[in-house]
């Protein structure tokens, strides 16, 4: 494995039909808040891999308000946040 240290989570998600970008707005709160409560438990570093769109909208759950299309990441940007 070229990441021996690497964890991947399973947030229970099927297939592709439930994808976090189509589902509820209620749903996605529900698994977020899930793995937010399962990074506040690890220590060190955490890196999260995803989409523009779903990081804008862990930004707005960590309480970041008014975001825009400009506040989106873009093509491999990134995102720090201290203290979740």
């Amino acid at each position: 494995m070229l990441y021996p240290d690497i964890q991947v989570i399973d947030v229970g998600l099927n297939d592709w039909e439930e994808s976090i970008n189509q589902m509820p707005a209620r749903h996605f709160t529900l698994l977020a808040e899930s793995l937010l409560a399962w990074c506040r438990k690890q220590k060190g570093h955490i890196f999260m891999v995803s989409h523009d769109g779903t990081i804008t909208n862990y930004r707005v759950l960590l309480g970041e308000y008014e975001l825009t299309r400009n506040d989106f990441l873009g093509e491999a940007g990134y995102c720090t946040i201290r203290h979740v």
